[in-house]
């Protein structure tokens, strides 16, 4: 016996399940020893306990000394289809070994050592005999002498530990069971009927492989349903069609319901699929890379509504060349028609493609808009005691894409940017949005601007090297005038042009409203010359732009913090003063709080040389300030200051206000990819800081913007470890293996499947679509609010996870998914059978630092142990917290923390939760056991009884009267005992359907 990899149900251990059973009966080092030699070999286990399993094992294969009638070989069970493929699929389906005993798969290289030989006998064909009832076992001539001695002795025990051992033994060992592989997709093999569209078991007989897009499309329905999107209450991201197949059905338009959470859901489908195949090759020598699978989405309406109705696998670059559709256009919509047809060759914005995960390519990495905003504002002064006002604006606005190779080896293979397209709308509003007239009137209502270019190859693409194939400068308003009657804007004249009503203070009420649909693509051309999209962006609309008018009086953005923080933002206070405040030198009446400043600045010494000239975009040297202010003072009629001597008397009509404040406004908004495999809807690079609309800045006239992200690391770039450079202390998240996987610290430590996966629990290996981290098995909650935070969608919450592994099934046949422990059983012999044996790793590393030179030991799991003890102990205890006290589904068991991130086999100090526990020493156990345990299932079994009779001999009455010819006695001739098994399925609500699985007339014994 060898308990390995978690195959089939083959590997349950009987021995361990006796050994926890009665402690009293199998105990000692003489019942159970379980010590496998490294490398493939028996031998190594022992004990009554082992024996007295192979005595049960014996019967149901018709064992005669050491003859087996049962079972046949691989070859004999599927017919040779099987032969060139156990041998080498890195999977141990014989469970005889080599063990794995660290993080990787033993390799099968063919030979008798390492690999599975199909021509002997298999644990997973079928059994010649079975049992009907646990009653059978008391049969020495169905189990053993010693057995049945064992068992009875124990019965006959004075503690009722030991004469309740039957009865727990019946509660945790049972006769029948139905195998828990139906409706479940298979990992490995097609088990889809073509005709149907049904999942069918039998079919994996077949060994062939799935198709990129069969898996694909069928993963999507089971992931869609699992997470409940079917509930009517949410809404229906799926349908079910005239087979009764499930196929999706997602709402676009006029409501978007295709959220970070359902694309995830999506991209977990790819890269499972992506995980256990490598088609294109794009690469040679020491760095291979293989272009992803790439799924395009297919449409269809309703005539009011439109949908994702399907998916294609595409190949080569065609494809971008078909129309985009802005579903926000009804001419776009009526592009998808008739109602009810589908439409494969349109491209609608803000619909991402689905690329799978592979290792080694460059990504789209960052967008940037950079906006810009100076306003001057000059006030003239008339000898009416009248003022006029004269608004200057200009506006430039900055556009860079950003890809980076997040990798530290180089990209060995030429790559091109194939589209880089930025169509950018920006608007310029006033109050209630009126339009702009005069001679730029079109120039500043709607500018689309669109950079698409065909970029010549990257032939050489450095590790850790930026490209920025968008880098655009646009000055959206050169330095203008604003006129409010129209209104209009027009360019700065020779002369100021200042605004015709006198007294009329109006303020500006300017947004600016940036809006960027971005489309990025990325190609390299693989072995054969043909192009292979690697990397493909379409976001929707990154939305940017401010309410100038705002932005004008505040002294700090988002960050709470200003570089330039200064005190101008005085000048531009809104509120009007008081009636009884009003001063004809210093507040005109229905002047604004910003404008009473401006003149308070201009008639007296209030501001310094340089505050002066800090906050006006005008310079003055020397005496310049002194002479203006009292000059201003004298057409005021006041007195001057500074030279009161001067008694000059000035003759002009109008005079401008020595003072004329300036503010420059910054806007940097940044969408940022925190994991470079994480970088396909808005929610995967939203930030709340770097995307918020109110980070503006106010900057003096002549101070720089900060520098822009550009050709950096992302701020957001947070691996394992958090930001390089930056102190982990001042980052919670840093090392939170609830959002990220342990020591994952760059994408170079990445370890993807590459091959067919052994069992349900390498799930935990696939990337799950959200910023470094696989498939969650591990226990640990994170808050939802920090999840958003962090991915940007709470709905993609890692636990949610939990209930998804239970959609598939790596079971080779019903065999391997017939006889799995539920997990609702909450006896310890049941979960020492599944659990006994298992291979553990123990992490024993003195001083962890970083990952490096990490030493794990391998352990294997003892039955009746204290750690085996509180794994149960703990899972039972996590069930009682359950809705109904009972795990909903299979994956609801990984709430459990004994099983990962409180294994009893693992050191958890601080040192070695930082630096030296990989995710996959977490995940260890649920690895080697998911493909053992299922959910529970409605299921019965019917025993009935049945007699023939006759009439016994002088049973007849003959005398006359009323009981004349009435039988008062019968002979039984012959007796019949039947075993149904019926299992109860519920496909619709409140509508039953019962099964019958199997019907079997017991033997007369």
């Amino acid at each position: 016996y060898v308990r390995n990899q978690g195959v089939g149900s083959w590997e349950i251990n009987l021995a361990a399940f006796l050994r926890d059973l009665n402690t009293n009966v199998w105990s000692g080092p003489g019942s159970y020893s379980y010590n496998p030699p490294v490398p493939k070999q028996l031998g190594g286990v022992g004990g009554f306990a082992f024996s007295d399993s192979l005595s049960i094992l014996s019967y149901r294969y018709v064992r005669n000394g050491a003859n087996w009638r049962s079972p046949v070989s691989v070859r004999g069970a599927f017919s040779g289809r099987a032969d060139n493929i156990f041998p080498r699929d890195q999977i141990n389906e014989y469970s005889d070994g080599p063990l794995m005993t660290g993080i990787s798969l033993p390799a099968e290289t063919g030979s008798v050592a390492t690999s599975d030989d199909p021509t002997r006998l298999w644990s997973g064909a079928n059994n010649t005999n079975g049992y009907s009832s646990v009653q059978e076992l008391f049969d020495p001539t169905k189990t053993s002498t010693n057995f049945v001695r064992r068992l009875t002795n124990a019965l006959a025990g004075r503690g009722t530990y030991d004469q309740n051992t039957f009865y727990r033994l019946m509660s945790q060992l049972g006769t029948d069971s139905l195998p828990a592989n139906r409706n479940k997709l298979n990992l490995n093999y097609d088990n889809v009927n073509l005709l149907t569209g049904q999942i069918d078991p039998s079919a994996v007989a077949g060994f062939t492989n799935w198709t990129p897009l069969r898996f694909f499309t069928n993963a999507v329905s089971q992931l869609l349903v699992a997470a409940q999107f079917t509930d009517p209450q949410f809404t229906n991201l799926v349908v079910t069609n005239a087979n009764g197949v499930v196929v999706p059905r997602i709402p676009i338009y006029p409501t978007n319901y295709y959220a970070a959470s359902v694309h995830r859901l999506l991209q977990l489908a790819a890269n499972i699929g992506d995980a256990t195949t490598n088609r294109f090759q794009l690469s040679t020598g020491t760095n291979i890379i293989y272009a992803p699978s790439v799924f395009r989405p297919s449409f269809t309406n309703d005539g009011k509504s439109v949908f994702i109705a399907g998916y294609q696998e595409v190949f080569g670059t065609n494809f971008l060349k078909d129309p985009w559709l802005d579903l926000n256009n009804q001419a776009a919509r009526n592009a998808i028609i008739p109602p009810g047809t589908i439409k494969t060759n349109v491209n609608v914005y803000g619909i991402p493609l689905v690329i799978g995960a592979k290792k080694g390519l460059p990504n789209f990495n960052e967008f940037l808009l950079q906006s810009d905003v100076q306003v001057s504002r000059r006030l003239q002064a008339r000898k009416d005691r009248t003022f006029q006002q004269a608004y200057e604006i200009g506006i430039s606005n900055y556009f860079a894409l950003e890809a980076w190779n997040s990798y530290t080896q180089a990209c060995p293979m030429p790559l091109t940017i194939m589209i880089v397209t930025n169509q950018a709308s920006l608007i310029l509003t006033n109050e209630n949005n009126p339009p702009f007239s005069g001679p730029m009137s079109l120039a500043f209502t709607n500018i689309g601007t669109s950079f698409s270019t065909n970029y010549p190859a990257y032939t050489s693409w450095q590790a850790k090297e930026f490209k920025v194939p968008l880098d655009h400068l646009d000055l959206f308003v050169p330095d203008s005038e604003f006129h409010f009657q129209a209104p209009f804007l027009r360019r700065i004249q020779n002369g100021i042009s200042f605004d015709v009503a006198r007294g009329d203070f109006r303020v500006p009420n300017w947004k600016l409203i940036v809006t960027n649909r971005v489309v990025y693509a990325l190609v390299a051309k693989d072995l054969s010359n043909t192009p292979r999209v690697v990397d493909f962006v379409n976001p929707g609309n990154m939305v940017g732009g401010m309410d100038i008018a705002r932005a004008l009086v505040g002294a700090t953005n988002a960050f709470g913090d200003n570089e330039g923080q200064d005190f101008s933002g005085i000048f531009w206070l809104t509120n009007r003063i008081a009636s009884g405040a009003v001063n004809r030198y210093t507040a005109p009446p229905n002047s604004t709080r910003g404008i009473t400043n401006q003149l308070n600045v201009s008639l007296n010494d209030v501001l310094t040389d340089r505050d002066w000239n800090s906050y006006s975009k005008s310079q003055i040297d020397g005496d310049e300030k002194k002479k203006a202010i009292d000059g201003f003072r004298k057409f005021m009629g006041l007195p001057p200051i500074f030279y009161p001597n001067d008694k000059s008397v000035p003759t002009e009509m109008f005079w401008q206000v020595p003072f004329t404040p300036t503010r420059k406004l910054d806007q940097q908004l940044s969408w940022q990819v925190n994991d470079p495999l994480v970088h396909y809807t808005l929610q995967d690079l939203y930030d709340r800081f770097y995307t918020d609309t109110n980070n503006v800045q106010a900057l003096l006239p002549r101070q720089s913007p900060p520098d822009n992200n550009i050709r950096k690391v992302n701020l957001r770039y947070r691996p394992w470890g958090g930001k390089p450079g930056k102190d982990p202390s001042d980052d919670a998240s840093a090392r939170d293996l609830a959002l990220k996987d342990p020591l994952i610290t760059q994408s170079d430590d990445w370890d993807f499947p590459t091959n067919k996966f052994p069992n349900l629990g390498w799930l935990g290996r696939v990337h799950r679509g959200t910023p470094w981290q696989t498939v969650y098995l591990k226990a640990s909650v994170e808050p939802t609010n920090s999840w958003a935070t962090w991915s940007g969608s709470a709905g993609s919450h890692p636990t949610n996870d939990w209930h998804l592994v239970g959609r598939f099934t790596t079971a080779l046949n019903d065999n391997a998914a017939r006889g799995l422990l539920s997990v609702n059983q909450t006896n310890s012999a049941a979960w020492s059978a599944v659990l006994g044996g298992v291979s553990v790793l123990t992490n024993l590393s003195a001083k962890p630092q970083s990952g490096a030179g990490l030493v794990y030991t391998n352990l294997f799991i003892e039955p009746a142990s204290a750690q085996l003890e509180y794994i149960v102990s703990n899972i039972n205890a996590t069930r009682l917290q359950m809705p109904n006290q009972a795990f909903p589904d299979l994956g609801s068991v990984l709430a459990s923390p004994a099983l990962t991130t409180n294994s009893p086999y693992l050191n958890l100090s601080p040192d070695q939760t930082q630096y030296g526990i990989r995710d996959e020493v977490y995940e260890r156990i649920p690895q080697q056991i998911l493909s053992l345990l299922k959910e529970d299932e409605p299921y019965v079994v019917i025993y009935a009884f049945g007699q023939s009779l006759r009439p016994a001999e002088n049973s007849i009455v003959r005398t006359p009267g009323p009981y004349r010819s009435l039988c008062t006695n019968y002979q039984v001739t012959g007796e019949v005992v039947t075993k149904t098994a019926v299992r109860i399925e519920n496909p619709r609500s409140r509508i039953y359907k019962a099964v019958v699985e199997s019907y079997n007339v017991l033997p007369a014994d």
